[in-house]
């Protein structure tokens, strides 16, 4: 199976969105070798949470649960544990000071981009250009679209499309 193009997947902060992004990551799970390293078109799927609150601090709880679903899903970074898992007394912590850094240290950039925000912004509910062609213009959208139409532009500026 290959994802040669940029994906971009919606949803909001509801249940059925992540029912549905579980449904899809554990379906693409199938088509991976289990403990290898993560997908190449991982890193060409962008999740992307649609009439977001405009507070950054509330849309954590979104991309924390993204983030669980593709650890959950198989695609996280390793996570390396050497040792019990529980100690037989508080000073019998597994160390090794010849580890290196980057084996037990989890790989922070693993493919999978932190979701955009697509804000809720009730100009665009039941948008119509005919009747609100106002709305059309790029100092009103972007103020709710702009890390999306960032996104695209630099996936068309990597595969070389004139923006």
């Amino acid at each position: 199976m290959g994802l040669g193009a940029e994906v971009f997947v919606f949803g909001r902060d509801e249940p059925q969105t992540f029912q549905g992004f579980r449904v899809l990551l554990a379906h693409l799970a199938r088509f991976v070798d289990a403990g290898g390293p993560p997908p190449e078109w991982l890193a060409r799927l962008t999740l992307v949470q649609g009439q977001a609150p405009s507070k950054a601090d509330e849309r954590v709880a979104f991309a924390e649960k993204c983030r669980d679903l593709v650890v959950e899903a198989g695609f996280g970074p390793p996570v390396v544990v050497s040792g019990p898992l529980v100690p037989s007394s508080f000073g019998d912590i597994p160390w090794d000071d010849e580890a290196p850094d980057d084996e037990v240290i989890p790989n922070e950039d693993w493919g999978l981009r932190d979701p955009l925000a697509v804000l809720e912004d009730s100009r665009f509910r039941g948008f119509d250009p005919k009747v609100r062609p106002d709305l059309l213009d790029v100092r009103l959208y972007q103020s709710s679209f702009e890390p999306l139409l960032e996104q695209v532009r630099n996936c068309l500026s990597r595969d070389g499309a004139e923006i």
